[in-house]
């Protein structure tokens, strides 16, 4: 059995499920996103542990097998959590229709993703930071997701983008 992680990490905290590592093969990049994924919000920062509220939350957690990539990173911004959403509503566009999900309730992490049902439409509030709002874009192959939550100094969002591996749903 072949089991591999490679990460990369640039101000994003990665949660591995204990079922993440049920999977043969194990591959995860969690890095900025590229330009081929999701643009960066205009003079935003990636998140420090001095730019960050102390009630910092930890960027994503995974629930299930991982076959594919994902990249993610969380930025901070001076400006409003309203303007940043205005920004990527604009930029998710070109990958699809927007779902937009608000009202988070997950103390501990910004995006939560169960891969067996990375195609699900549907809000839940538990996978999504408190207080954050989420906006989602894709189907049961690939996702790009933007969680944007308000603090006391402006904004943090975390970009993700994920893409399965195989094309069995079910199987990621």
């Amino acid at each position: 059995m072949s089991r591999r992680l490679n990460l990369v990490l640039l101000g994003c905290a990665l949660l591995l499920g204990a079922q993440a590592f049920a999977a043969p093969v194990v591959e995860v990049s969690v890095a900025a996103p590229t330009s081929d994924t999701l643009p960066v919000y205009p003079h935003a920062a990636p998140r420090s542990d001095i730019a960050a509220d102390d009630a910092r939350i930890k960027s994503v957690s995974i629930e299930g097998p991982l076959r594919g990539s994902l990249t993610a990173a969380t930025y901070v911004s001076k400006d409003s959590a309203e303007k940043i959403l205005g920004f990527y509503r604009s930029a998710l566009k070109n990958y699809g229709d927007v779902i937009e999900c608000a009202g988070g309730t997950n103390p501990e992490v910004n995006v939560r993703i169960n891969t067996r049902n990375l195609g699900d439409t549907t809000c839940k509030r538990e996978d999504i930071g408190s207080g954050a709002t989420e906006l989602r874009v894709g189907n049961d192959r690939e996702q790009r997701i933007v969680a944007v939550r308000p603090t006391s100094n402006g904004s943090e969002f975390t970009l993700v983008s994920v893409v399965r591996r195989s094309k069995r749903p079910g199987f990621f």
